[in-house]
């Protein structure tokens, strides 16, 4: 199992809960084709959760992990812009609900330190290590 998918279904429970409910050209506009929460275990789920993880990797690559609450801001940023569409960032009030979010799951010990954990083996898994030695 992806070690990303609970992390994942988390945010998009809490951005639900926190959302107004959509009108009903809301909903009909905003249908999209299945991710990998739709379907699991199948080969587009798969490709699915590889695309996430990659974007996932891609921007902590890019600002790092050391601040665990901005590492929190930018998982919750990239999974609810890939779950509800990537127009999503650009609403007003996109920023505070990450910010939310964010700060709801830094406020679990348990469940921080364990997505912090995730989301920095996550990146490392693609930067050389320090203790390696230089290559010939």
């Amino acid at each position: 199992m992806d070690p990303l998918r609970p992390f994942a279904n988390l945010i998009r429970s809490l951005w639900k809960a926190q959302a107004p409910p959509p009108t009903r050209a809301e909903s009909t506009a905003s249908l999209r084709p299945p991710t990998a929460d739709d379907s699991p275990g199948t080969p587009a789920a798969e490709v699915a959760e590889g695309t996430l993880r990659s974007r996932i990797r891609t921007r902590l690559t890019q600002f790092g992990t050391a601040d665990p609450q901005r590492t929190r801001e930018i998982f919750v940023e990239t999974v609810l812009a890939w779950e509800l569409g990537e127009e999503l960032p650009h609403d007003a009030g996109f920023v505070d609900v990450v910010r939310r979010v964010a700060e709801h799951i830094g406020a679990q010990p348990n469940l921080s330190v364990r997505l912090h954990t995730v989301l920095t083996e996550l990146v490392d898994v693609n930067q050389p290590h320090r203790d390696a030695p230089d290559a010939p």
